[in-house]
């Protein structure tokens, strides 16, 4: 069922607006700079990693988080924690990189494409779906979000038995498939396109590693994809890769050796001059360590990399990563750093692009190469404010365009529009435009071929490009279209993910890029089909359902014009049947392929207008919490009634008897600790895009601790959580710091005397063992503490191995550390100190250390106000082994500092002992063991 309705009057309006010169609607020409000679844009490139899945409750494997015995697998931590939110598989997760991605000023995310079998049935093609459905959101709430280009990490190929050899016609066809499935999940509105020097078709990106991943490489294997690429998706490719391809002899427009190991690489010798950069990299989580760390040094050494390729000039700087946690190699925030790297990113970004006041970058354009005379063509753009000032519509900014015939501006009038928001600098907006075919006199344009160029303006005839923005500079033929019936679909609205047998309302854009209008009366109408694609094979699509639907257009549609479809698209076939249930482990996707009907036939035989993969899945919950009435702080074990506030987004409707909404706590981690609460059902039934709330009734964690909050929904027995089908925030996480209970810290200010915690800017800043060997201040607690939160306290095990989770877990019990800056005392060596503990009953001292010798052993005398002393014994493991008392991991690091570098070799843990305290007295002090192989950071004390 499609309903449709046309932007009607478009013409009219503008053969109106032509003549009202001085109203502010149409600027007058005014004296022309030369046409822009270098079309190479400036862009930040990021590759983007997707692999990760941390929700030990969905169907798809746990992934790339953590090891078997619960250790994280990433060096450095994302600032919202690892739990089930950090998963590809979760929209909410890609949805918050890419805002941060954009608050960096990258340009351009390059997903890491790994195409082995095992990737596919898993990540590969899944992830791109909920990245595409993030970026969907984001566009509907007019936010900003970077364009798309891949990156493909061919040395996966080799994983399903042997490397390609490009130089064969079987190679080169696989080569191509893998470009052509990423694509296939890409829609046209979000992928990068680039204009190369001397090439009038827009490109989309490719970014390879080397020639050593396949077994023979030849031009033809690229040229031959860009053949198919310019068939299926009416685009070229811009290659970029290493620089071993110019030794095989192949041409890429660009080459850059990889490795964020390495410092800043820069090589221009191919039409695009590209630069790559990382800002640090440390591999040392993982299971093979391949490459020697290159430390951070305090941002010194990005700060380095970003000079010594500015001073090249690139064309591209492509980072190496944006959220690399596995390898210490992102720029994305994280507890280690907080948005340091992020705020650096974006000032390379604006230096990158030398800002001037007012200066425009073009990122995206739906021109069509064919405009009729005596036309109106609205053509969208995606425009990135690039300069050092804001862009406001009171102030006269606006985009409009002027025409061009062999080098000198050809005088027809063009009408602007002003930006709809205020656009801040680094900021993106997309906009519509009328490009308007028609001379002063309302006759039609001559005929022929023009430069169509496209500019900002700060008020009437002052162009950006006047001040050295570059403009956006098309080659159009003004002229009869090449086809009678020919149309361009602008975007589409269409979730990424369908429930089986549902009816989902979305918004289909269509352009009639025809020489014909689009009459009621001819019967032209819009429809769509389902079929099933081969992902690797190159088939044709098998068809599921021949017509999902078709409905006639509300009225005419002159060619330029658009038209707006609001379809209920159905996941079932013609009579009503529910498509089986897609899954990712299977060699094919379902795709709907958007057709235009003449009256007579369809426009696009066997092929398609627009296609869309869409995954067909058992359920569409469709959670997207708002807000929750949860409070920043609360007391251990206390009680709360809260309300949570959300909206229905997907199909499925909501009742109180099948729809409950609970909460889970989990420790600052990410580990499970209260999983769920109690279930309370919503007060009315919920429809979908509607609103509801419960009262849920909550209890507070029993000890102290920096602890999330999760909101989540049960539908039918199915957490949204854990649901495949994700929308927005289908789980609310909010950070709350807990008071109170039986834990008590010591302040062990006094008595700290030893640096034992160096920096990678000042190695030789602590000695944890008197032999220049230290604990490394980049993994060590105090973090950068989330929005709300102290960063005072860390659970034992903190990003450690995982005993049990829930509140018997040791991760209950809380420790303070010292802090870590360079000169500061952290650590106190054992020589039989005293000092006083707060005074109170106690029944056990929880002890955070480590000795840096065999055999240390000691007493801990307990002093109490009766007088009494009672010393327990206890025998402490070295920093550098495995634990040999029994006692538990408090806190693990996967290397060591020395004077002269980073040991990677050699891992250091803190240990978490547990000592009795008599509980009918009341404790005053604490006397340390005298025995200076035995070090402490952090004292707890615990209440019964």
């Amino acid at each position: 069922m499609i309903r449709i309705t046309a932007l009607r009057g478009v013409a009219a309006w503008w053969m109106a607006a032509l003549w009202i010169f001085g109203s502010g609607a149409v600027w007058p020409q005014a004296a022309e700079e030369a046409k822009p000679a270098d079309r190479r844009q400036k862009l930040l490139l990021a590759h983007y990693y997707y692999w990760f899945q941390g929700d030990i409750r969905k169907d798809v494997p746990f992934a790339r988080v953590r090891a078997g015995d619960g250790t994280s697998l990433l060096t450095d931590k994302p600032m919202g924690g690892t739990g089930p939110w950090f998963s590809y598989d979760f929209t909410q997760w890609h949805r918050e990189q890419i805002r941060d991605a954009r608050r960096a000023g990258i340009d351009v995310l390059l997903p890491v494409y790994r195409g082995a079998s095992q990737d596919r049935a898993t990540y590969a093609l899944k992830g791109l779906d909920v990245l595409v459905q993030a970026l969907k959101e984001t566009k509907a709430e007019q936010k900003d979000y970077p364009l798309v280009g891949m990156s493909f990490d061919t040395s996966s190929l080799a994983e399903d038995g042997s490397r390609p050899d490009l130089a064969r016609p079987e190679g080169q066809r696989e080569f191509y498939s893998h470009i052509r499935a990423f694509f296939t999940r890409i829609p046209p509105e979000f992928r990068a396109q680039v204009i190369l020097p001397g090439q009038a078709v827009p490109a989309c990106v490719v970014v390879l590693r080397g020639a050593s991943d396949f077994a023979a490489v030849s031009e033809e294997a690229f040229r031959y994809a860009e053949r198919q690429f310019k068939e299926e998706f009416g685009k070229t490719l811009a290659w970029v890769g290493g620089s071993d391809f110019k030794a095989k002899g192949v041409a890429l427009d660009g080459y850059c050796d990889f490795g964020p190991w390495q410092a800043a690489r820069f090589d221009g010798s191919g039409r695009i001059a590209v630069a790559a950069l990382s800002p640090g990299y440390n591999d040392s989580t993982q299971p093979a360590s391949l490459s020697p760390p290159r430390p951070r040094a305090g941002g010194t050494a990005y700060k380095a990399d970003w000079s010594q390729a500015l001073i090249q000039k690139p064309d591209w700087v492509i980072i190496e990563s944006f959220n690399g946690y596995h390898d210490g190699s992102e720029v994305a925030p994280t507890r280690q750093y907080g948005l340091t790297y992020l705020d650096l990113t974006r000032l390379g970004s604006l230096s990158l692009h030398n800002p001037i006041p007012y200066q425009a970058k073009f990122a995206r354009h739906t021109a069509p190469e064919v405009i009729a005379p005596r036309s109106v063509c609205l053509v969208d753009f995606t425009i990135r404010n690039v300069g050092a000032k804001l862009w406001r519509s009171l102030e006269g900014t606006a985009l409009s365009y002027r025409w061009f015939k062999d080098g000198q501006p050809f005088e027809a009038p063009a009408a602007s529009v002003p930006v709809p928001r205020v656009v801040q600098p680094g900021q993106s907006i997309d906009m519509s435009l009328g490009i308007a075919t028609l001379q002063a006199d309302g006759s039609p344009m001559p005929e022929g071929r023009y430069e169509l160029r496209v500019d900002m303006a700060q008020g009437a005839g002052n162009w950006f490009s006047l001040s050295g923005s570059v403009p956006l500079s098309l080659p159009v033929t003004v002229g009869k279209p090449p086809q009678e019936m020919a149309a361009t679909v602008l975007s589409s609205a269409l979730p990424t993910m369908m429930k089986q047998g549902s009816l989902v309302k979305t918004e289909v854009r269509v352009r009639n890029d025809g020489s014909r209008t689009w009459r009621l009366t001819d019967g032209v109408a819009l429809g769509y089909r389902w079929v099933r694609t081969g992902i690797l094979n190159g088939e044709a699509p098998a068809v599921v359902d021949p017509e999902g639907g078709r409905q006639a257009v509300a009225g005419d549609v002159a060619p330029g014009e658009v038209a707006r479809f609001e379809v209920l698209a159905q996941a079932a076939d013609h009579m009503g049947a529910p498509l089986p249930v897609w899954s990712a482990k299977g060699p094919w996707v379902y795709q709907i392929q958007w057709d235009l009907y003449d009256g007579k036939q369809w426009l696009n035989s066997g092929k398609s207008l627009y296609t869309e993969s869409v995954e067909v899945l058992r359920e569409d919950i469709g959670a997207f919490f708002l807000q929750s009435s949860a409070p920043k702080t609360m007391l251990a074990g206390s009680s709360h009634s809260l309300k949570a506030f959300l909206q229905n987004r997907g199909s499925e409707r909501w009742t109180p008897e099948a729809t409950k909404i609970t909460y889970h706590w989990y420790y600052l981690d990410g580990i499970e600790a209260f999983w769920p609460g109690s279930l309370a059902s919503i007060p009315f039934p919920t429809g979908p895009e509607q609103l509801t709330n419960a009262a849920v009734e909550l209890k507070a964690p029993p000890g102290p601790g920096e602890y999330l909050l999760v909101w989540d929904v049960q539908h039918n027995g199915v957490w949204a959580s854990s649901s495949a089908n994700s929308r927005g925030t289908a789980l609310l996480v909010v950070p709350v710091l807990i008071n109170g209970g039986p834990q008590q810290f010591v302040d062990l200010s006094a008595v700290y005397d030893t640096d034992g915690i160096s920096s990678t800017a000042n190695l030789e800043d602590g000695s944890f063992d008197g032999a220049g060997n230290s604990l490394p201040a980049e993994l060590m607690p105090p973090e950068v503490p989330m929005v709300g939160m102290e960063g005072k306290w860390y659970p034992s095990g903190y990003w450690g191995p995982v005993d049990r989770s829930g509140w018997d877990s040791c991760r209950l019990i809380q420790f303070s550390y010292p802090p870590k800056t360079d000169g500061v005392k952290n650590v106190v060596t054992c020589r039989g100190q005293g000092g006083t503990a707060p005074k109170g009953y106690y029944y056990r001292a929880h002890i955070l250390g480590a000795a840096i010798a065999p055999n240390a052993v000691g007493d801990f005398t307990f002093e109490y106000e009766t007088g009494n002393a009672v010393a327990v014994r206890m025998a402490m493991s070295q920093w550098n082994e495995p634990p040999q008392y029994g006692e538990r991991i408090g806190f693990t690091v996967p290397y060591r500092h020395t004077a002269k570098g980073i040991d990677m070799k050699s891992p250091a843990t803190l240990f978490h002992y547990v000592l009795p305290i008599v509980q009918d007295r009341p404790l005053t002090a604490i006397r340390l063991p005298d025995n200076p192989h035995m070090k402490i950071v952090a004292i707890t004390l615990e209440r019964q």
